[in-house]
């Protein structure tokens, strides 16, 4: 396996046994070392439909629709106790019906979400723009269904904003239905095929153009580079490249044409596709580790981005458990002040809200980091008594302006 190569410079410090506040104390571990493309929590039910709505270009609208269920399959009854779930519009690439992603729809729904596969335009000729105006229709209907309470979707739907996540020219379909959307914040793209549309310029949510340094379809130097380059107004940012990966990857099946086998790239998939809309919809920025951090070093991968609304994730280690790791992806340039406390103090937040002072004497420590926008650092925990709560903030300064992370938090065992 090759070893991970960064496009910014990681620093990591493991600080001395010696500073008198740190001692043997430890945070709970996770539960399981699970790694992001490993299958999540919910079974996963499927339903094929067919429906005609005034948003669609084509009469009739054919899709697939992966969702939390009480048991894994077609027509498995929805999970609709612990819905509503977030909604993530999936649009297909060339002659490619949802069928042939089955394994990746399955793998983010079964993480809690609602999952919208597209089903027009798999023929010869994919009409780009046709096929955004039906993803549009459709998740528009899924909203209606869920108000429905005939309908398998009822009370399944999440309201708010909309993640799509397309592959190929569904990538491109993506940033057409934007040109009438906006409550799309979250963007996804593997081995995007790239068209000039200028609401790539001009969206502001968070995007991630996942690659393949071997796609001969999409050569990633004028398609997914090109995307990530383009959006300038993004507040966040990532491109991940898989080394040895082609175009077709995130496909059910293999083509076996590329360096690395098929089997690791439709694991990387998994991993950052999934571990990218948890992260950026569910909150779930510790998987980040797995992703930007030291738990992506033995993978094939390049990895790039530019967070102005900075990241943060920490991880504790099964082999150390006296040890935190902590890492921020922010800026380039920026470098990152880490404060950890057990307890937050009003007005020291976001928004004005709950935080670590970091001028405040009980924090138990803070380290400054420098760097070129991505950077963690290791450390000893410091000792709390058994159910304390550690709570974990930066603040990455040194660009325009200094921006606080969110406050990660764990207990001490």
């Amino acid at each position: 396996m090759l070893s991970t190569m960064r496009t910014f410079r990681l620093l990591r410090a493991v600080l001395s046994s010696s500073i008198a506040c740190l001692c043997s104390g430890a945070l709970a571990a996770p539960a399981s070392a699970q790694l992001p493309e490993d299958p999540g929590p919910h079974p996963v039910g499927i339903e094929s439909v067919d429906f005609s709505h005034p948003l669609a270009a084509n009469s009739n609208v054919s899709a697939r629709i992966h969702y939390p269920a009480l048991d894994d399959g077609f027509g498995a009854p929805p999970d609709t106790a612990n819905g509503p779930y977030p909604v993530v519009v999936f649009i297909h690439g060339w002659f490619a019906p949802p069928a042939f992603y089955r394994k990746l729809l399955d793998h983010v729904a079964s993480y809690g979400f609602l999952v919208l596969g597209v089903g027009t335009e798999i023929g010869m000729v994919m009409r780009v723009e046709h096929v955004a105006h039906d993803a549009h229709a459709l998740l528009y209907w899924a909203e209606e269904q869920g108000t429905d309470s005939d309908s398998f979707l009822y009370g399944m739907p999440a309201g708010g904003a909309w993640a799509a996540w397309g592959h190929s020219l569904g990538g491109a379909a993506i940033f057409h239905m934007l040109e009438y959307e906006d409550r799309v914040d979250v963007v996804a793209l593997m081995e995007g095929k790239h068209v000039d549309v200028p609401t790539i310029a001009t969206f502001d949510g968070t995007l991630m153009s996942l690659s393949s340094s071997h796609d001969n379809v999409a050569p990633p130097h004028n398609n997914s580079r090109v995307f990530y380059d383009e959006a300038v107004s993004a507040e966040r940012r990532a491109f991940p490249e898989i080394v040895g990966g082609g175009h077709n990857g995130g496909l059910d099946f293999p083509f076996e044409i590329d360096p690395l086998p098929h089997f690791q790239q439709h694991r990387l998939h998994r991993r950052y596709l999934g571990g990218f809309l948890r992260a950026e919809r569910l909150g779930e920025e510790d998987v980040y580790l797995q992703l930007f951090g030291a738990g992506s070093d033995d993978e094939p991968m390049t990895l790039e981005g530019e967070y102005s609304r900075p990241a943060l994730w920490i991880g504790i280690g099964a082999d150390q458990p006296h040890l935190l790791t902590t890492g921020v992806l922010g800026m380039p340039a920026e470098r990152a002040v880490f404060a950890w406390s057990s307890r937050l103090n009003p007005g020291q937040g976001l928004d004005g809200g709950f935080g670590i002072d970091l001028g405040r004497g009980d924090v138990f420590l803070k380290r400054e980091v420098g760097g070129s926008g991505l950077v963690e650092t290791t450390m000893a925990l410091p000792s709390l008594p058994p159910g304390e709560t550690l709570f974990v903030q930066a603040e990455c300064v040194g660009g325009v302006e200094e921006r606080l992370t969110r406050i990660a938090d764990a207990l001490v065992p």
